[in-house]
């Protein structure tokens, strides 16, 4: 018996002693040192912790403290210990210093600046003073909290507050009249953004929109009940504003659901689509009540549109996603009279990873991929550029040098002809880095086909150039004049395509006129 309390007292010690505790050595890594996002869109993944501010904005003037308070979203994990920093949003750095009384179970430590970070490792709940320590802050200027919790369940687990606007009391009166129109029209993202990463997991147009509401240009948010995914969209538009469920990375076999307004009547609609991959068509899902709980408004003041909707994990209907699956999502806004497959056929550019709706996993945003930047690259250097040099100089420059020759051939052919073999061989290296990101497949909806069809009609006139200008017929023969008419008319065709392809893909249609206006001066003086 006395063994098996020996045993016991040990492995308890023992279990003690592996347990993670916060020093003076625990301080957080700086934020400017921190893995940074990628540019572009954000998902914030659910977590059982919340820093609670009690109020949005502090005057360091008042001479009161900022109170702060950790709170658990999760009755069955309680706060064991935290490590918690303030922090400026716009530098990153530690500011201010913490208050805490002889009798408190907090400690403060030194880590960037002087008791900037405050520690605990048993908290039981109490309200955390800051203050910013005679430092000058800038009216304007924002702090958030950022804290390490260990939980009941031994978990670390990192959380950050909304950030809290400095205010000057004195000119506060002067600013609210001043700036009241410009921040207003961003305030109801504050409760869009309220509770993402808690309650909620949510994806945001930009990096800082869950910090910084005023960047927000949507955010779409879900939780699970159970029983159904609870989605709530909200985002700066007059006409409509759409999420995308994809089970890839690419257009097509997709549910779409857009809430939409109509100007002339001032309707207002929240409607279930599946896109096939091999059209352009939404085809409208039957019947309705897959959604539920339906329910959107428009702010006409401020132009954004808000509109909730639910949905099963699982429904009976091979046209409706499988939620219990994981899936790559998009969100796209559009004005009045944009087209909404046009938009997404040009735009589309999913999350980087797949979202498990029921499991609210942290997933980071897709980058544009390096393959097709490399691939609009080469086309530009091929085409724009030498391209357009070896026109001009097939037009022009036959007449200078006529008693010197390059390699036994006048010297404007003998550059023309190597700066057209160089055209062909970066449009062919552009056609291989756009298959390798298709994983040697086919666009097949939308303007990627068109792109794809008039890609691949640029690269069999790039090919067919070379090989005539090999067979061409001599000076004196009387093929000469038929030569010369298919030369100039498959180079005209590629130059053409390849402008209206590339700028067109980017919404640069002004660019593809000057071209049409190049090609018909070099024609109207050949």
């Amino acid at each position: 018996m006395i063994k098996l309390v020996v045993i016991a007292i040990v492995c308890f010690l023992t279990r003690e002693s592996f347990q993670l505790n916060f020093d003076r050595n625990s301080c957080l890594q700086p934020a400017s040192e921190q893995n940074k996002e990628p540019d572009g869109h954000k998902i914030i993944g659910q977590s059982f912790f919340r820093l609670e501010l009690l109020t949005s904005q502090y005057d360091p003037n008042a001479n009161e403290a900022l109170k702060l308070r950790p709170i658990t979203l999760h009755h069955g994990i309680s706060i064991k210990k935290i490590l918690v920093q303030a922090l400026l949003v716009e530098s990153g750095r530690t500011i201010g210093s913490w208050e805490s009384s002889v009798n408190s179970n907090f400690l403060l430590i030194n880590c960037e600046n002087e008791k900037d970070t405050l520690i605990s490792n048993n908290y039981n709940g109490e309200i955390i003073y800051w203050q910013p320590n005679k430092e000058k802050i800038l009216s304007g200027s924002k702090i958030y909290f950022r804290a390490s919790i260990i939980g009941s369940n031994e978990e670390l687990v990192n959380v950050e507050s909304k950030s809290v606007e400095i205010i000057n009391s004195k000119n506060l009166a002067k600013t609210q009249s001043k700036n009241r129109s410009k921040r207003d029209v961003f305030d109801f993202f504050k409760s869009a953004t309220e509770h993402c990463g808690s309650r909620r997991s949510c994806y945001v147009s930009l990096n800082t929109c869950d910090v910084d509401p005023k960047t927000c240009n949507f955010v779409l948010s879900w939780e699970y009940d159970g029983q159904l995914v609870n989605f709530e969209l909200t985002g700066l538009s007059k006409a409509w504003i759409a999420v995308v469920l994809s089970d890839d990375r690419y257009l097509g076999n997709d549910n779409i659901i857009v809430c939409s307004r109509y100007s002339e009547t001032d309707r207002l609609s929240i409607d279930h689509y599946y896109k096939k991959k091999d059209d352009s068509i939404l085809y409208k899902i039957e019947p309705e009540d897959h959604l539920k709980n339906k329910d959107i408004s428009y702010n006409a003041n401020e132009a954004y549109i808000n509109c909730k909707f639910s949905r099963p994990k699982t429904v009976d209907n091979e046209f409706v996603s499988d939620l219990s699956k994981p899936h790559f999502i998009y969100v796209e806004r559009g004005a009045p009279g944009e087209m909404i497959v046009e938009k997404l056929n040009r735009l589309f550019q999913p999350s980087e990873s797949q979202v498990e709706f029921a499991r609210n996993i942290y997933v980071s945003t897709s980058p544009r991929s390096w393959l097709v930047k490399v691939h609009a690259i080469l086309g530009i250097i091929a085409w724009v550029f030498l391209g357009s040099i070896g026109i001009l100089l097939a037009r022009y420059y036959k007449p200078l040098w006529p008693n010197h020759v390059l390699n036994s051939f006048r010297v404007w052919f003998s550059f023309h002809r190597s700066i057209m073999i160089f055209v062909t061989l970066l449009s062919l290296l552009s056609l291989l880095f756009a298959l390798v990101e298709l994983n040697w497949g086919w666009s097949s909806n939308g303007n990627d086909y068109l792109h794809s069809v008039l890609g691949l009609i640029v690269i069999i006139c790039s090919c067919i150039n070379p090989i005539l200008g090999f067979f061409r017929p001599s000076p004196t023969s009387y093929l000469r004049c038929l030569f010369f008419w298919c030369h100039w008319l498959v180079g005209v065709v590629a130059y053409y395509d390849i402008h209206r392809n590339g700028f067109e893909q980017i919404g640069c249609s002004e660019l593809v006129l000057l071209a049409v206006i190049f090609l018909g001066y070099i024609s109207h003086n050949s």
